[in-house]
């Protein structure tokens, strides 16, 4: 598998999850929740999102990441404002 084909992989998976939680969030009422509760339940949620167990896992995310830079740096250069 390719490294493209395995950050498509991992977006899918990603996608399916947050539909996940998407469904499990409906039925919660989150205004009743303390604002602390909910800053902690991000931070975990964002802690297990960016945990490698494997390396290959880390090497997804690292292909990933370097993605997203590239990205970046297309639109930036894109889209620079002359001064």
């Amino acid at each position: 598998m390719t490294d493209k084909e395995k950050i498509i992989s991992r977006l899918t998976d990603i996608q399916r999850d947050i539909e996940s939680v998407k469904t499990e969030l409906a039925g919660v009422d989150i205004t009743s929740i303390p604002d602390e509760e909910k800053i902690r339940r991000q931070i975990e949620a964002i802690e297990r999102f960016a945990r490698a167990d494997t390396p290959e896992e880390q090497a997804e995310i690292d292909a990933f990441l370097a993605y997203m830079d590239a990205e970046e740096e297309r639109k930036r250069e894109r889209y620079a404002v002359s001064s």
